[in-house]
């Protein structure tokens, strides 16, 4: 009687758990000739890909440089033949106002500050929700080089801007300022690329913090070595925006309806602790390599056996949302099909029709929607800041 239960137990747990349907891996179909596709990724071909894209300027989202990525992918996936279809999102991101450097030459005044124009300065990415913002007479300082012996001789740095040389393998920006620094400036005597970045946008102890403090955290061009021990001021102004950004979809069409396709992805925005500088090299080969793979496929549209569907976007950096805005329109597994599986076990019916606004949420769109109307809420919290 026990084994008896026993397997009537393990039957109807078999049934009520039943496993999805199993989706068989297509066979590889390897019988063609690959000289078109070889030919296309050939690494003359990708960089002069990557060239184009460098071309466009600092990809950052909303950024011109990023706008004339997308029109480049969009006149690519046009030229190609591709049926093509565009998503158009608005993506909250840090945008830069203002970024000034002044030599002060006289009073504290900002009548006699002199401009300086043989040195650049960027913010770097927000500390979390919280955009930085100088006073409006922005912040004044003698210009002191945080190197080991400074900070081991100095007794008060209350009225100076920090200068970190990269001498020194620490880039915990809260260390210094509670030095009494008033602001904080990176900078390298060989250049920004000469920064060691992965020490700099490290997760933790790094310029970048999660906790909402305004406080200014730039990374500067070398000739801001030039005026150590003198008296700057400092303008900076950034702010949260939405940002228009599309996402482009091109279908690559099979000669013959298939059930399945094959879908690559890359984006063609750039990532940067720098908003105002993001030149993406590295970044650009995703997409550099995606517009190639589509030239070598194109020999073979006739005896494609599925589309192939190309997609960039352009809001990779703020998690990327371009991805996610896709999906959202997609309601992949949010709302297909509604199922009771119990129901589906006792062989009554357990399947039901795809939701529309009037029907009754299940408790798992229940926590979608109520998801989604919280994050709309943090949206327009961002809006207002």
């Amino acid at each position: 009687m026990a084994l008896l239960l026993t397997l009537l137990t393990a039957w109807f747990f078999l049934r009520l758990h039943a496993p999805e349907q199993f989706e068989r891996t297509p066979a590889p179909y390897q019988d063609y000739r690959s000289d078109a596709m070889q030919a296309a990724l050939a690494t003359e071909r990708v960089s002069a890909q990557v060239d184009a894209l460098l071309a466009c300027g600092s990809r950052f989202l909303g950024q011109t440089g990023m706008y004339r990525a997308a029109a480049h992918m969009r006149a690519a996936f046009q030229a190609a033949g591709l049926e093509l279809y565009e998503q158009e999102l608005q993506t909250v991101t840090p945008r830069t106002l203002r970024r000034e450097l002044f030599l002060v030459t006289g009073d504290q005044s900002p009548s006699g500050d002199v401009p300086i124009v043989n040195a650049e300065i960027f913010p770097f990415m927000p500390n979390h929700l919280q955009p930085m913002v100088t006073p409006a007479d922005g912040i004044v300082g003698t210009l002191v080089r945080l190197d080991e012996a400074t900070l081991a001789n100095r007794e008060r740095f209350d009225d100076c801007i920090g200068l970190l040389d990269c001498s020194t393998p620490n880039f915990d920006w809260t260390a210094y300022a509670q030095l009494g620094l008033r602001a904080l400036i990176v900078a390298h005597p060989s250049g920004l690329e000469a920064i060691p970045w992965p020490l700099v946008a490290a997760q933790r102890n790094s310029m970048v913090a999660q906790t909402p403090v305004n406080y200014v955290r730039l990374a500067a061009t070398p000739g801001i070595f030039n005026y150590v021990g003198r008296r700057l001021r400092v303008y900076v102004k950034t702010v949260y925006v939405e940002a228009p950004n599309t996402t482009l979809i091109g279908d690559l069409r099979a000669a013959q309806p298939a059930r399945d396709a094959v879908v690559l992805y890359a984006p063609y925005d750039a990532c940067s602790m720098l908003p105002d500088s993001a030149p993406g090299g590295a970044q650009a080969l995703q997409p550099a390599i995606l517009l190639q793979v589509l030239q070598g496929l194109l020999p073979y549209r006739t005896t494609l056996r599925r589309d192939v569907i190309f997609i960039t976007s352009g809001a990779s950096v703020m998690a990327e949302s371009g991805v996610h805005g896709l999906l959202r329109v997609l309601q992949k597994n949010a709302a297909a099909r509604t199922r009771n599986p119990l129901l589906e076990a006792l062989g009554l019916k357990g399947t039901g029709r795809a939701h529309s606004d009037g029907d009754e949420l299940t408790p798992r769109m229940r926590d979608i929607r109520a998801e989604q109307a919280a994050n709309e809420a943090r949206r327009a919290q961002i809006v207002r800041i």
